[in-house]
């Protein structure tokens, strides 16, 4: 599993850079699960930000928006204990998602999942 911040100017102006540091803290601490913790630039929703994306082994993707560093216990707690129910208040909304999908990425397109 990974955990990917999004710390591009938005996210770190919307307080990402904090969500990263206590999502360190806590999975330094203790991570038997080999929890990979990354971070990533733009992914182009600005409004959205923080935004803290968890990948499955499989690939799935949830994705969780406006994280604040308060919400770190609740990511650390439903990872380690493989209930990921409890981050459905910091989800993207249907509308949100349903929004986003309507848009065609011109600038973004060639944005991925990397560490800057």
């Amino acid at each position: 599993m990974r955990i990917i911040v999004g710390e591009g100017s938005c996210g770190l102006a919307a307080g990402a850079g904090s969500v990263h540091t206590k999502l360190d803290e806590l999975f330094a601490q203790d991570n038997p699960r080999g929890v990979e913790l990354g971070i990533t630039g733009c992914i182009g929703m600005c409004f959205l930000e923080p935004i803290v994306d968890i990948y499955e082994d499989d690939g799935t993707l949830h994705r969780m928006v406006k994280v604040q560093a308060k919400d770190a216990q609740t990511i650390y707690d439903a990872v380690m204990g493989g209930d990921l129910s409890l981050l459905d208040k910091l989800r993207i909304s249907a509308e949100d998602e349903l929004f986003l999908s309507k848009q065609t990425r011109v600038a973004l397109r060639a944005c991925v999942v990397l560490d800057p």
